[in-house]
């Protein structure tokens, strides 16, 4: 009889206590006016569990267990928030009320200003545009172009360069120092794991540096905060390149306290919508993470994305009313075959271990090492003593 009742006291007792060790996580979203934010998509990272807000602007995650967690905040025309919290063992954890700041209704918004001339001045424009793609989640018309479209044209917003800003990659600034420029090519094709930066426009406070008078873009890369499963993409465009593959593996975290995210992908062009241009670029990301207890863990962080492009020349309007503004002197025929006179190749990996340590519920100490070496590297034909074969030579053809 005594038995019969442990057996039946043991069943009853554990769905009890495993029922009070979950936590429900709740929040309001609302813009600066203090106004609900609808339909905004929240992201749990590392998890499947995404949810949607409703009409009043409030969300829920249900029955997450004790950890540390990070969600993704996102909404056409308002700014991507990121936010990171711990749970511990009570029943429901309040986030207090989230405020979104739109990108249409400021006037004053903070760019991430692509610049990837590597020093080659006559050559800037070019380099300038061979980085694909808006590094910050504004869908402002006015911040995309003037960001990435028009710099081509050596176009700068408010007169400030991208020098003036801070590109942090897991608390280590990706600022060259012999130049003040991110080189975004040491992570090409890897959107998959750099697309949620946290943005602090301008002179905004951020958690992270001081910034500068363009803001601070900082990424953080934790192999346990993907979503767990593959993910394979095929894209098509007519920019640079034409097509880009990749794949993304991510493993969630196990029982024993490892993560991992690997990721390849590849973009290519044979020819790209600039005349007698041809893209070849590689992109290779290696996460793994290990979680010793809820308040310590650490990781690596392994990125590697070598490349091999041509460029394009710079024109004048006569010439693009003659030839199209896809015209580009730089290319010709060689024994039957189509050859650039300018390319450029790049290979320099990163690598970063990091530590993640909660001294208590108001200190944080996270340490980061990290190293980088490799080149990035422009030929070019030497016209020594001859007249440079080019048609428009930057000059009035009448």
């Amino acid at each position: 009889m005594i038995k019969k009742l442990s057996l039946v006291s043991l069943f009853t007792l554990l769905p009890a206590s495993y029922y009070f060790a979950q936590t429900t996580v709740s929040a309001y979203l609302k813009d600066a006016d203090g106004k609900p934010i609808e339909r905004a998509e929240v992201d749990l990272k590392g998890n499947d569990n995404d949810v949607t807000a409703d009409k009043i602007g409030y969300f829920q995650f249900v029955d997450l267990m004790p950890g540390h967690y990070q969600i993704v905040i996102t909404k056409p025309n308002y700014e991507t928030k990121v936010m990171e919290f711990d749970v511990a063992n009570e029943k429901k954890k309040d986030l207090g009320i989230v405020t979104l700041y739109s990108t249409l209704t400021s006037t004053d918004q903070g760019l991430a200003i692509i610049d990837n001339s590597n020093g080659d001045d006559e050559d800037s424009n070019s380099g300038q545009a061979s980085t694909v793609g808006l590094l910050q989640s504004s869908q402002d018309v006015f911040n995309r172009i003037a960001s990435f479209d028009l710099g081509a044209y050596w176009f700068r917003p408010r007169g400030i360069d991208g020098r003036t800003s801070e590109n942090m990659m897991n608390g280590v600034s990706m600022v060259k120092s012999d130049n003040g420029n991110v080189d975004f090519s040491n992570w090409g094709g890897l959107n998959e794991i750099v697309r949620y930066p946290e943005i602090s426009s301008n002179h905004s406070p951020s958690e992270y540096a001081f910034g500068g008078a363009s803001g601070v873009i900082y990424k953080n890369t934790k192999a346990s905060e993907y979503r767990k499963g593959f993910q394979a993409t095929y894209s098509i465009t007519n920019r640079n390149y034409r097509q880009r593959v990749s794949l993304r593996y991510t493993s969630g975290m196990s029982k024993k306290g490892w993560a991992f995210t690997v990721m390849g992908a590849k973009r290519w062009a044979e020819e790209g919508i600039q005349e007698g241009t041809f893209y070849d670029a590689y992109g290779t990301y290696l996460g793994v993470e290990k979680k010793f207890n809820d308040n310590h863990s650490i990781t690596f962080n392994a990125f590697a994305s070598p490349y091999r492009r041509s460029t394009s020349s710079p024109s004048t309007q006569e010439v693009y009313d003659y030839r199209g503004v896809h015209y580009n002197s730089y290319w010709g025929w060689q024994d039957g075959e189509k050859r650039n006179e300018r390319v450029r190749k790049g290979f320099q990996p990163i690598f970063q271990l990091q530590d993640f340590w909660k001294i208590n519920k108001k200190s944080n100490l996270w340490t980061t090492a990290s190293y980088q070496f490799g080149k990035d590297k422009g030929s070019r034909l030497d016209w020594q003593n001859a007249q440079k074969p080019i048609s428009d030579l930057l000059q009035k053809t009448t």
